[in-house]
């Protein structure tokens, strides 16, 4: 079986430790498979500048997917926009009439393609109401905040484009999360790889469960691909 050669990993609760700081190992690990010719994908739920800034520094190569699938490319040089901000806007606005002001949205005008809210509504009958109301966009928790989303956006549907955009094969990729927006992302991965702290929804779709959490966990999960000779 062919050696994996693309590692696409979540940035917060998988790369990070547990006050929301980068894991120095972690990073040191990233640094170490760089070394070995890997190409690392960073796939977060932050802004695709924040995640393409990370990008260029820790790993030198700006392949980045952002905002949780809503868009993706190569910072600084490329972007690829999949979401429908139009969409988003109108599902924020049945939710704020449907719900009133316990929709609190979080002020980031750096997002390109979703609109990110404080958890302080109800996730089920905030989609519940997008269904009822024929709004193609969703809800999506992230386990630090709320995002309303393009119906259509995810982790691994954006990855998928990406690895067409810029030549590599899916079937060569592992992939690491901590929650359940990364489900989609660890599925179009030939292995996929869930740190301790992740949610017990990702674990079941996971090869690997690491041990540690956080940061560790990452660093885990290289270690468990090296031993079998997947690295």
């Amino acid at each position: 079986m062919p050696k994996l050669q693309v590692i696409a990993v979540d940035i917060d609760g998988t790369l990070t430790d547990r006050a929301g700081l980068l894991d120095p190992n972690a990073v040191a690990t990233l640094q170490f498979l760089i070394r070995m010719g890997i190409r690392v994908v960073l796939v977060s739920g932050r802004s695709f500048f924040s995640t393409g800034t990370l990008s260029t520094y820790l790993v030198g190569s700006g392949l980045v997917v952002a905002e949780n699938g809503g868009v993706l490319g190569c910072y600084p040089h490329s972007m690829h926009v999949l979401a429908d901000r139009m969409v988003v806007e109108k599902a924020l606005a049945v939710l704020k009439k449907r719900m009133g002001n316990v929709v609190q949205v979080e002020n980031m005008p750096d997002r390109i393609t979703d609109v990110v809210c404080r958890r302080t509504f109800n996730l089920e009958t905030a989609n519940r109401i997008l269904n009822e109301e024929d709004v193609p966009a969703k809800v999506v928790d992230t386990s630090f905040a709320y995002h309303i989303m393009d119906k259509r956006c995810n982790k691994g549907r954006a990855l998928q484009v990406l690895a067409q955009q810029y030549g590599f094969d899916l079937d060569r990729c592992c992939a690491f999360g901590d929650y359940d927006n990364d489900i989609p992302l660890l599925k179009v991965c030939r292995v996929g790889i869930a740190v301790g702290n992740a949610s017990s929804k990702l674990k079941e779709v996971a090869t690997y469960v690491s041990q540690s959490k956080y940061g560790a966990g990452f660093v885990e999960g290289i270690r468990w691909l090296i031993r079998t000779n997947l690295l």
